[in-house]
């Protein structure tokens, strides 16, 4: 008796055309929200965020010998990898400084790549399984929305003065892994697709506000369709046994802890402006 996958006949169906990298400016909070457009409320974010990315995987299974696919849970297992994330701030003048903030780096960030899951999901799933199942295909839903919030200001102990967000990167990659739990616990993964999102953006100050100048963003479904599990050296040794903590928490601690902690790897303070800062970077 088994429960098998015909893992040749595997697919993802993406919808992702309107899936954007893109930062919203909140002038009156000061701060900036990196965002993917589709299904983004600057007004109710952090929450009741719509996804804005979402795939259906779809594989037929077999079943011999009397087996059902009770008990079983499908849905998908994702991983995160924090590859970059920097933010540059400066001055409104060179004596005014420079502040340089790494948040993917020890000790901000132990690791880059941890498990992912939405608040509501139990390990070590990424959202709550929902399986469909019309014979001899099992189909399972996914979408996501990767999201941040920057402080627009930041201040420079050094130069003991006000510097002004000119610079964030941010770069994520994802596995998105199609996965099938049998009863006893065991995680088969089917099959996966890897993808990125980038947020780079350049800004200037005018009259007190926030603005951007060049925004050179992107997203990219990597790969559409892998057989199996990743094969990333990062991502392989976690799979035998995912656990938190998730990325989400992770993160958002180093994000904190680069920004607002003590001089070190994840934050620099420095005289004087970056070479690439425009002379109009800050207009009073």
């Amino acid at each position: 008796m088994a429960v098998t996958f015909d893992t040749s006949r595997l697919s993802f169906t993406f919808v992702s055309d309107t899936a954007k990298p893109d930062i919203f400016i909140a002038s009156t909070a000061g701060n900036i929200i990196c965002h993917m457009t589709e299904g983004f409320d600057s007004a109710k974010f952090p929450i009741e965020q719509r996804d804005a990315f979402t795939a259906n995987a779809q594989v037929p299974v077999r079943l011999t010998g009397g087996d059902t696919i009770d008990g079983w849970d499908y849905g998908f297992v994702q991983f995160a990898r924090a590859n970059a994330c920097r933010v540059f701030y400066v001055g409104p003048t060179r004596a005014n400084g420079r502040v340089t903030v790494q948040v993917h780096i020890p000790p901000a960030l132990a690791s880059a790549v941890h498990l992912d899951q939405t608040s509501s999901a139990s390990v070590p799933w990424f959202s709550t399984p929902m399986l469909a199942y019309l014979p001899p295909m099992i189909s399972a839903r996914w979408g996501d929305h990767p999201a941040v919030r920057i402080p627009a200001t930041l201040r420079n102990s050094t130069t003991n003065s006000q510097n002004y967000l000119f610079h964030y990167q941010d770069e994520r990659e994802f596995w998105s892994i199609f996965t099938a739990r049998d009863p006893s616990g065991k995680l088969d993964y089917i099959g996966h697709f890897q993808w990125k999102v980038r947020w780079d953006c350049q800004f200037y100050w005018m009259g007190g506000k926030l603005f951007k100048r060049n925004n050179t963003s992107s997203f990219d479904i990597v790969q559409r369709k892998v057989i199996g599990p990743p094969t990333d050296p990062d991502v392989k040794p976690l799979l035998a046994d995912p656990k938190g903590p998730a990325m989400k928490e992770e993160f958002g601690g180093a994000l904190t802890r680069a920004l607002y902690g003590a001089r070190g790897p994840n934050r620099s303070e420095d005289v004087g402006w970056y070479t690439n800062v425009p002379q109009d970077f800050y207009t009073a």
